[in-house]
């Protein structure tokens, strides 16, 4: 379960950096024609992220808090199928163990809610990336791109840049 966690957290990290990879190369977009491919394979990332942070193992989802049968993010769409935001539904406790008769304690192999939560802050940052890139406005990506201190504790080191904190 944990290694499983894991590979999901890593790849959700690994679709973060191909966003922002994407939209670091807006200087070199040489029409709204490109810009708008990069918008919606960012879009595609957003989607896949979604799918991954509702990982399930053995029918349970990976990152659900203690209640794993619950899908945990759910996405919301606009009319032309965007995603315009994720949010967290699933438990603010961490998933138990029965070991004895009434009787739990806490599996540490799992993620902590503060983990779950900031999966859905970094999926709602790409989305803010995503909707600043279709404003065609550089200046305002790159600012996003750059900022400090985003809150949350999901860290990433973004390539070429200092280490933020994603929400």
């Amino acid at each position: 379960r944990s290694k499983v966690a894991f590979s999901s957290r890593e790849q959700i990290k690994d679709l973060l950096v191909r966003a922002s990879e994407l939209s670091a190369n807006l200087s070199g977009a040489s029409s709204e024609q490109e810009y708008k491919a990069k918008a919606a394979e960012i879009d595609q990332l957003i989607q896949q992220g979604v799918n991954v942070a509702n990982t399930r193992l053995r029918g349970n989802f990976l990152f659900s808090g203690d209640t794993t049968l619950q899908q945990p993010f759910n996405a919301n769409f606009d009319s032309n199928g965007k995603v315009t935001s994720v949010s967290y539904s699933g438990s603010a406790d961490a998933p138990q163990i029965r070991i004895g008769e009434g009787e739990t304690s806490i599996l540490a192999v799992a993620a902590t809610p503060q983990e779950n939560g900031d999966i859905a802050g970094v999926l709602n940052y790409m989305i803010r990336m995503l909707d600043t890139m279709l404003e065609f406005d550089a200046e305002k990506v790159i600012a996003l791109r750059t900022g400090s201190n985003l809150g949350g504790s999901f860290a990433e080191t973004l390539p070429g840049e200092t280490t933020i904190q994603l929400p």
